[in-house]
């Protein structure tokens, strides 16, 4: 999702696991134990100590096609090989939290709501779009996905749209491009 201000670096596995007396070293400066997360996906994590292996993680695995994204703003691990580590990493992190009212303070199943409706219209202004404008058009709903976030969403909404599917993948500098 499109993060603001409110970031927070993620300790894969944490510096203070339950029961420690102290943090431990290791953990806590290794450059490669740190994710980059908003602060809800943090805190819901919180100290949970885990075992690499069994979790997907956005910087090594291919969550796109882990992980399902639905209308409504829902989050559900994709059936297969992987799922059992998908459905964890969606419980460690809360994906799975559906908020019954809007003054939740946990925002991201109203964001990601809020994304796939806006893909949606965006996919039906391109398809009642006239031919001769479509690559402004094109051009139009990647700018709205760049400032609203949540691509996985975007990308799941135009599955069916080569074209705009590239447009998107050129649009996220470091997407690994062999996945599509």
């Amino acid at each position: 999702m499109q993060l603001d201000a409110s970031l927070a670096v993620e300790h894969v596995q944490p510096k203070k696991p339950p029961g420690a007396a102290a943090a431990i070293p290791e953990r806590e400066l290794d450059w490669d134990n740190f994710l980059l997360a908003c602060t809800n996906c943090n805190s819901t994590k919180g100290d949970t100590d885990v075992v690499l292996n069994d979790y997907l993680w956005p910087d090594r695995d291919d969550t796109f096609h882990a992980l399902r994204y639905s209308e409504g703003g829902v989050v559900e691990s994709v059936p297969g090989a992987l799922q059992v580590r998908s459905d964890r990493l969606i419980k460690l992190v809360g994906l799975h939290v559906r908020p019954d009212t809007l003054e939740a303070s946990d925002r991201r199943w109203l964001n990601r709501r809020e994304a796939w409706d806006m893909a949606v219209r965006a996919k039906d202004r391109l398809a009642r779009c006239p031919l001769d404008a479509t690559q402004v058009m094109r051009a139009q709903i990647i700018e709205t996905a760049q400032a609203k976030g949540f691509w996985s969403v975007w990308m799941t909404v135009f599955a069916d749209d080569p074209a705009m599917r590239d447009l998107l993948l050129q649009a996220l500098p470091g997407t690994n491009t062999g996945l599509f």
